[in-house]
């Protein structure tokens, strides 16, 4: 047998749960005091671990913004060159020149965020450097510094999404998850070593298990994170119902009251 099981996954927050359950149990039995500093270490460097964590979430979602910034700048720039691009051809869409840039409408260009648009935005540069129309070969000019924005952004979110995937898989995180496991098996080792070697308090089999957090179910976080969440949903769509009902049935009766000052008016002409 071995401690009860935390899985490797768990949030920081779980783990610093289970860490001072641990800590606190061990600290009021006498016969597991001495056991508590190892337990404490890992509470005591658990800030930081937490706080590495979320400077690297903090990084890809600064990241992200930025890829959705790039992306609306070029979705900004895609319609403004459509604009002049049209004028240029003279209103002709089905122009060759207008084609060669839109093969399909600017809406469907802009569809994904960067992706395609990214791809034919860089080949449109190529392009517009050959136009001898100087508004666009501006547009050209203006695009390779937003492609060039567009690349950095991406690499910028591939590195801070590598580096969090590191920090969990081989860095702190993973090193703190590892000591924490490590501390936990020898607790229970030694809790188990010292209920064998001790005949005369007759404790019971299920003494070393005691200390640690018992498991009240299976479900895992995410499991309960979208249970709640589902009724919270459900209770947002109920309220939202009551609040639509209370509407239409008020708009009935203004209704039925303008309905009845009608009929008085229209009586009244006769």
């Amino acid at each position: 047998m071995s401690a009860p099981h935390l899985d490797y996954n768990s949030s920081l927050e779980t783990v610093r749960d289970e860490l001072v359950y641990l800590n606190v149990r061990v600290c009021r039995d006498p016969r597991a005091r001495d056991l508590a500093p190892r337990v404490g270490a890992h509470l005591t460097a658990w800030r930081g671990v937490q706080d590495a964590q979320h400077e690297h979430w903090d990084a890809q979602t600064a990241a992200q913004v930025d890829v959705l910034l790039a992306d609306e700048a070029l979705d900004v720039h895609v319609d403004a060159f459509a604009a002049d691009l049209i004028e240029v051809c003279g209103g002709e869409r089905g122009s060759a020149r207008f084609t060669l840039y839109f093969s399909v409408s600017p809406s469907v260009v802009k569809r994904p965020v960067l992706g395609e648009e990214l791809t034919t935005a860089r080949r449109w540069v190529t392009l517009l450097a050959a136009e001898e129309d100087p508004s666009l070969r501006a547009h050209g000019v203006r695009f390779a510094a937003e492609v060039k924005d567009a690349d950095d952004a991406l690499a910028a979110r591939a590195a801070a999404d590598s580096k969090n995937a590191s920090f969990r898989a081989v860095g702190a995180h993973a090193t703190y998850m590892q000591g924490v496991a490590d501390t936990r098996e020898h607790v229970w080792i030694e809790l188990e070593r010292r209920r064998a070697n001790d005949k005369e308090a007759k404790l019971p089999r299920d003494w070393s298990t005691r200390f640690f957090r018992p498991r009240t179910d299976t479900e895992g976080e995410a499991e309960r994170r979208a249970r709640v969440e589902a009724r919270d949903k459900e209770r947002q769509d109920r309220e939202a119902a009551t609040e639509r009902r209370k509407l239409l049935a008020a708009s009935l009766k203004k209704a039925q009251a303008d309905l009845k000052e009608h009929d008085k008016k229209t009586a009244r002409g006769r």
